[in-house]
């Protein structure tokens, strides 16, 4: 039995919404995988940094909120890839990682029909995160 402990991927509309929508993702997170590495590309970082001149404030806030959460309790990992979901694609097909957290209804599926990297996805019925 591996005693890695595994990296969590989370992309920058879950970090969104945990924190625009008060949705308990890190906790919802552990609850299903444990002990973990929360991670993030660099694109997803400069992406919560591009929201931050949003005019919507809800999400200027969130974005920020997010920032100071990522500074604090997230590794960031490089990026070989212009496009933040195909940084996170290529990361699963690098097996980099071995989950994903994320909203995106398009990467959930490109990620489970090419990978074997699991993805942690917002069910909004349950206002939750499970997994696929």
């Amino acid at each position: 039995m591996s005693s890695r402990v595994p990296v969590v991927l989370y992309d920058t509309s879950i970090l969104i919404l945990m924190f625009r929508e008060n949705v308990k993702v890190f906790q919802n997170v552990k609850d299903i995988v444990g002990l973990h590495i929360p991670t993030i590309t660099e694109l997803t970082l400069k992406e919560l940094e591009k929201m931050l001149k949003f005019r919507e404030i809800k999400t200027r806030n969130a974005a920020r909120l997010a920032l100071e959460f990522v500074k604090k309790y997230m590794s960031i990992c490089k990026c070989s890839s212009d496009i933040c979901d195909d940084c996170i694609f290529e990361m699963c097909i690098e097996k980099n990682v071995d989950y994903v957290v994320t909203c995106d209804l398009e990467l959930r599926k490109r990620i489970l029909e090419n990978t074997s990297c699991k993805v942690l996805y917002y069910l909004a019925s349950k206002n939750r995160i499970v997994l696929d």
